[in-house]
């Protein structure tokens, strides 16, 4: 029985669960203002890094919060779920054990984002008009039977604007709501897994950082890419979470 347990739990992933508070009450724990309103929308990513602070993403999985939006204050009150693909099953008594894992140099990436329309939300907006329209004028012209008036030179042609609005249609959408390329760096910090894994639970604070790294288009130059300064609240910081 114990040998056919570990057959199945060999492929049970063992989870991190994060409960994400928000900011802590104050002026130190209040967001600095990312947009024209004085507000922000906030969200959390949370990955595993090592010491070179590069993603494991074949060690971990990904988990972001809700967006909250025109706040200072966030409470999310998420709760998060760090998929940890490490560790093994002893294939004689089932038990999952992590003494192979090397958490000296893992630990838990918090970043919070704000959540913008920039470069390619707009062009994503515009693509949608632009492909609402097609669609409308192609449905007007079937039903009137001007469209049986087009030369097959005009079809083709017809087709390409097609084509051409489809196909970016799709990278804006895949930068803009998928990768988020749009959005701006408020803050980051980092905690030791090996504190994590002792299947207690831990009440921590933490101190956000600037994200420095961060390269975003500008709508100045947008074949330009430059270096994004990320604004401080009132006391200079970028916000306390817990």
């Amino acid at each position: 029985l114990l040998t056919q347990a570990s057959f199945h739990l060999r492929f049970q992933p063992k989870y991190l669960y994060i409960f994400n508070i928000g900011v802590v009450d104050g002026n130190k724990g209040e967001l600095p203002p990312m947009d024209p309103n004085g507000l922000a929308d906030p969200y959390i990513t949370c990955w595993l890094v090592d010491s070179s602070r590069v993603r494991q993403r074949k060690k971990s999985g990904k988990a972001i919060t809700r967006i909250l939006y025109r706040t200072k204050r966030p409470k999310w009150n998420d709760l998060l779920e760090l998929t940890l693909n490490m560790g093994s099953i002893d294939d004689f008594t089932g038990i999952y054990n992590n003494d192979s894992i090397n958490f000296e140099n893992l630990s838990v990436q918090l970043e919070m984002w704000d959540k913008d329309v920039g470069f390619w939300g707009v062009i994503l907006r515009f693509d949608r008009i632009g492909l609402g329209c097609l669609i409308i004028a192609t449905i007007v012209g079937y039903v009137t039977g001007f469209a049986d008036t087009f030369t097959s030179e005009r079809l083709i042609i017809f087709r390409i604007v097609y084509v051409i609005f489809a196909l970016l249609w799709l990278l804006s959408f895949v930068m803009s709501v998928i990768r988020r390329a749009d959005d701006i760096p408020i803050g980051q910090c980092t905690v030791p897994l090996k504190i994590l894994m002792d299947k207690r639970k831990h009440h921590l604070r933490f101190k956000l950082h600037s994200i420095t790294s961060k390269q975003r288009p500008s709508f100045k130059n947008l074949m330009k890419e430059e270096k994004y300064v990320t604004p401080t609240n009132s006391v200079g910081g970028y916000g306390v979470i817990q």
